[in-house]
């Protein structure tokens, strides 16, 4: 097992359902365009785009929430590039940093309002 599974699932997953992905875009900073996402965690994500990136790469990257207008800018370090159809490249890999479970949650959130979250307090 390699250290990249491990850190793979450490996280759980969570591909974007039709509604999410929708709404759900990734831009690869500064001129590789549009990608679409696969699957994404707290601490790794799989694009899938039409060019290749090396491995071992530091790819910056906007993911966007279209629905609710929030933006977040972060990149990942590609772990591993596989040729898919119609000359497009599943990308993947771990995030340069850990993104916040509320960023997360923003960026997963699809137009169905969330059920309210109570926190006690210790």
């Amino acid at each position: 097992m390699n250290s990249h599974h491990g850190e793979q699932c450490r996280f759980a997953r969570h591909p974007p359902d039709a509604g999410v992905a929708a709404h759900l875009a990734v831009r690869i900073e500064p001129d590789y365009g549009q990608a679409s996402v696969r699957s994404i965690s707290q601490g790794t994500i799989s694009i899938l785009l039409n060019r290749r990136i090396e491995p071992q790469a530091i790819v910056p990257l906007e993911l966007c929430n279209g629905h609710n207008r929030f933006v977040l800018r972060t990149a990942m370090q590609v772990s591993y590039v596989i040729a898919a159809r119609n000359a497009d490249y599943i990308l993947g890999g771990p995030f340069v940093r850990e993104l916040d479970e509320g960023d997360l949650r923003m960026l997963l959130e699809s137009s169905l309002p969330l059920p309210s979250v109570v926190v006690a307090s210790a």
